[in-house]
């Protein structure tokens, strides 16, 4: 590993790092953006399911009306028959919307199956009532049966669209206000209206029944309070909606007061059933329009708090996936700037290590940085000073050798030069002393001869005076060359 890093240049070793980098933030980048992206579809999901929502409570709405007007007319008052074949048409139309509707989104298997068996079990009812092949208490039971079926499909919706799973706080309490507190008050309004309705027309009401409508006003009561109070959390963290649906939840809980009232006076605690059934249904409708008034504002505000959630969502990824990014590129930049700042000095570092190695001592060196390659430029350049310092020196001791080396050559010459004069006098001493060598070997010769001539001149003296004359004249001769030989070895 060493050596694989030593032989990478400074600028590769910065791009892995930078790509390490990256692939950290992708690490936990990838998780953020996985789960705002799921966010959102969540919110969307929840937002797309507002509509089918709307349409189905529409439907049951107008099939508790048609309860009601069936009870009427079922129990005796064919006036509320006209009014009841409208509301089934009106349901038929709803019902054509809602499939319309469903058919356009992606919906659980198990909530479509049970739109349609609804469907189908509305046809049945409503043939029924239709044909008066049933009693005003069998069309009660059969269209509260329908209903409760209605708002278990309203419940498997909101299980579908995520509703009832909203993660924050205000959004959450406001659809349990909307979508379960609500429509189960005006299900029990709607039954007290149909209940109500039919004892008044058949101006009959058994103990057991004056009970079970005891018991709808008690369940209207409690209903109306736990949407009130549900609506209150919502409300106590949003002014706007305070302002907006306030003075609707006020007159909601008024009008199930209302309700109850008149239904206990005029049903459970009446002796005789003499309220006019007309009037009561008039006025339990109205009642039970007030609280559907209250959740279709209530419901366009839960829409406009989806929307603002999702657009809320969606600038808060844009955000962080904007703060990464420009972080991303603020550590690029610093990256780039930092990998220029290291490997620009040391590729100047270089080069000039590379012509000093040449022996180029002019190169110049800028040392100003303080980092770590400022530190080692200055070391260079302090080197490179040093190196002048002492080329200089060994210049200028190289002259004083240079001019020592003259002087010492010129000695030489006249060294060589008296060396030859004395070889020229050795040769001519030479010459000298090989004459001498030649008349000293002259001179033994003349003395072996001289000898000889003595030896002969005594020889002679001692032959007799006769030979004095001769020996004389010798003997000058030999003074003679005596003196020859006293002057050659003068």
């Amino acid at each position: 590993m060493n050596k694989l890093l030593g032989n990478m240049r400074l600028a590769t070793k910065f791009s892995i790092l930078g790509v390490l980098g990256a692939l950290l933030v992708a690490a936990s980048l990838v998780p953020y953006v996985r789960q705002s992206m799921q966010d959102i579809a969540v919110a969307s999901r929840e937002q797309s399911g507002i509509e089918p929502v709307k349409q189905l409570l529409r439907v049951v709405q107008l099939v508790q009306q048609h309860r009601g007007l069936s009870s009427v007319a079922l129990g005796g008052d064919s006036g509320a028959e006209p009014q009841r074949a409208a509301k089934q048409q009106e349901i038929e139309r709803a019902f054509a919307d809602l499939d319309r509707s469903l058919a356009a989104l992606r919906i659980d298997a198990g909530v479509s199956g049970a739109v349609r068996k609804t469907a189908g079990q509305w046809q049945s009812l409503v043939g029924s009532v239709a044909n008066r092949s049933i009693s005003g208490k069998e069309s009660y039971v059969q269209h509260t049966a329908l209903v409760a079926d209605y708002l278990l499909v309203l419940d498997g919706m909101l299980d579908d669209f995520a509703l009832s799973l909203h993660p924050e706080e205000q959004g959450y309490h406001l659809i349990m206000a909307v979508l379960v507190h609500l429509p189960n008050l005006t299900e029990t309004l709607g039954q007290l209206r149909a209940r109500g309705a039919l004892h008044l027309a058949q101006k009959t009401i058994s103990p057991e029944e004056r009970t079970g409508m005891a018991g709808l006003v008690d369940g209207t009561a409690r209903a109306s309070a736990t949407m009130a109070r549900s609506l209150a959390k919502t409300m106590s963290r949003d002014q706007v909606l305070q302002d907006r649906l306030g003075g609707m939840v006020r007159e909601s809980e008024s009008l199930a007061r209302q309700v109850g009232k008149l239904a206990r006076e005029a049903i459970v605690e009446a002796t005789e059933l003499t309220y006019a059934a007309g009037e009561y249904f008039k006025l339990v409708t109205q009642a039970i329009d007030g609280q559907y008034a209250l959740m279709a504002s209530a419901m366009e505000a839960l829409d406009q708090l989806l929307i603002a959630d999702i657009a809320a969502k969606q600038r808060a990824q844009l955000a962080m996936l904007g703060a990464i990014v420009a972080v991303v590129l603020i550590v690029v930049l610093l990256g780039v700037a930092i990998t220029r700042s290291v490997t620009g000095p040391m590729r100047r570092a270089v080069e000039a290590a590379s012509r000093l190695g040449e022996g180029d001592l002019t190169v110049v060196i800028d040392a100003e940085r303080k980092d770590e390659t400022g530190q080692l430029l200055a070391a260079m350049k302090a080197t490179v000073e040093r190196l002048r310092d002492t080329i200089g020196q060994v210049q200028a001791a190289a002259q004083q050798l240079a001019s020592a080396s003259a002087q010492v050559s010129s000695t030489s010459q006249s060294m060589s030069q008296a060396a030859t004069e004395q070889a020229a006098s050795i040769e001519e001493t030479s010459a000298s002393l090989e004459q001498m060598t030649a008349s000293i070997s002259q001179n033994t010769e003349n003395a072996k001869v001289t000898d000889g001539m003595a030896a002969k001149a005594a020889k002679e003296a001692k032959e007799g005076g006769e030979a004095v004359r001769q020996t004389v004249e010798a003997m000058k001769r030999i003074a003679d060359r005596i003196s020859i030989i006293d002057d050659i070895a003068y």
